[in-house]
């Protein structure tokens, strides 16, 4: 069963096509994710979690030394596109 879209999700969805969201690759399960105002990082492992076993998301590259970032499926690119 998939969530419903909210708010909330929809903003972790564009987050993560933006390339804003990372998983720490030695800390498994917490994620972050880079606000635009420059503010501090807001930690989202568990909407990660809940978008990935919904099938929008998953780990992809390495982002850097200490994390990789989370990435959009085909799912989760259809759902971000047709909300907007």
């Amino acid at each position: 069963m998939s969530p419903y879209l909210t708010k909330t999700r929809l903003a972790l969805l564009q987050a993560v096509a933006d390339g804003a969201v990372t998983e720490s690759r030695f800390t498994p399960y917490h994620s972050q994710m880079r606000p635009r105002d420059g503010r501090s990082w807001t930690t989202v492992t568990s909407r990660c979690e809940e978008a990935r076993r919904a099938g929008w998301i998953e780990v992809g590259e390495d982002a850097g030394r200490w994390s990789r970032s989370w990435q959009l499926t085909e799912a989760g690119r259809q759902i971000l596109e047709a909300a907007q």
